[in-house]
């Protein structure tokens, strides 16, 4: 695996993976912001969640879409 797994919850129970190549300047920048876009829709950011499971990765929990 290149780079560190996101996983993007979406609020109707999808979710999106991608991958960043440097998890400690992706973090920052997401802490910055208020909102996220994604399909046109903006969201607000509900928490981020580090998961141990069979395989590390970073979830980015998103609530309805920001105003």
């Amino acid at each position: 695996m290149n780079g560190s797994k996101i996983r993007w919850l979406l609020p109707d129970d999808e979710y999106i993976e991608n991958q960043v190549s440097n998890i400690v300047e992706f973090l920052p920048l997401l802490q910055m912001v208020n909102a996220v876009s994604y399909k046109a829709l903006s969201y607000k950011v509900a928490h981020i969640e580090l998961i141990l499971d069979d395989e590390m990765y970073i979830s980015v929990v998103l609530e309805g879409a920001a105003k």
